[in-house]
């Protein structure tokens, strides 16, 4: 995952949802379900694809050039479920094996169905094979979810400022963990199937060569030569893996921060400061 910068809403979206949305209060306000069926959220997908680079919120794979993807919602707009069983994904096999769900809230976040901040691009995959319904939160779920009501969310949101490094931590096979025990980082991978079998392929040979080039640069400081020009060039290879424009950003500056113990800004900075 990568934290993305959120799109200013475009002039026009406002008036543009405002009947929709006042058909959902209407329905709520007579105590019926709201029938969601004006999806025109899907016209506004482009500014996401803008400012995720074309990938998946989620899992960071280019959404844009092999799929439509979808405009997700954070928080689900017609019913919240909760997770049975993860389930598993088969190389080979189109659809996720064994996972079940519970449906815990009937409405789900209906007030947020045409919210932009509540919006993101995501995979078909993350999307509909995992995240579905779900929302995890801290607290025990009681009834449904009220406008303004407090909870504290356990999926990571890709266009608010998280601390990933404290969340989650990858593997030399391309896994993803929770670090420490992170209740955010554990729920997260599970809602949206982060550690597929599919995805850590799709990730070792990326990690191979940030892996690669943190010991070469370690085995550099032990012959006090991490200032050579070539300690600076394994640097800018680092910050280059770490483009938030590229395939498993997330992931790298994750990876890069743990071993440094650096804030990912503070090692761009760094590397900005280098001697050409």
């Amino acid at each position: 995952m990568l934290c993305f910068q959120r799109p200013a809403q475009p002039d026009g979206f406002a008036e543009d949802v405002r009947a929709a949305q006042a058909k959902i209060q209407q329905a709520i306000a007579e105590g019926k379900k709201p029938k969601i069926d004006d999806p025109r959220w899907r016209r506004y997908k482009r500014y996401f694809e803008v400012a995720q680079f074309g990938k998946c919120g989620y899992c960071e794979l280019d959404v844009s050039a092999g799929q439509y993807g979808d405009v997700e919602h954070y928080r689900p707009k017609s019913q919240v479920s909760a997770l049975r069983e993860p389930g598993h994904h088969e190389v080979g096999v189109s659809a996720v094996q064994g996972r079940t769900y519970t449906t815990v809230c009937e409405t789900g976040y209906w007030w947020l169905a045409y919210a932009w901040d509540n919006y993101l691009l995501a995979c078909q995959i993350c999307n509909q094979s995992y995240k579905n319904a779900l929302f995890p939160i801290q607290e025990t779920r009681h009834g449904v979810p009220t406008p303004g009501g407090k909870e504290t969310p356990l999926l990571i949101h890709p266009f608010e400022p998280n601390p990933l490094s404290e969340y989650l931590v990858f593997g030399d096979l391309g896994q993803i963990s929770a670090r420490n025990g992170s209740r955010i980082g554990r729920q997260t991978i599970d809602t949206c199937g982060l550690d597929r079998v599919t995805l850590r392929r799709r990730r070792l040979e990326k990690f191979g060569q940030v892996r690669r080039l943190i010991a070469r640069y370690l085995s550099l400081v032990e012959q006090a030569a991490e200032h050579s020009r070539e300690g600076d060039q394994v640097l800018r290879d680092l910050a280059h893996l770490g483009n938030e424009a590229y395939l498993h950003a997330g992931m790298v500056r994750v990876t890069v921060v743990q071993q440094f113990d650096v804030a990912w800004a503070e090692f761009m900075a760094l590397v900005e400061m280098l001697p050409e």
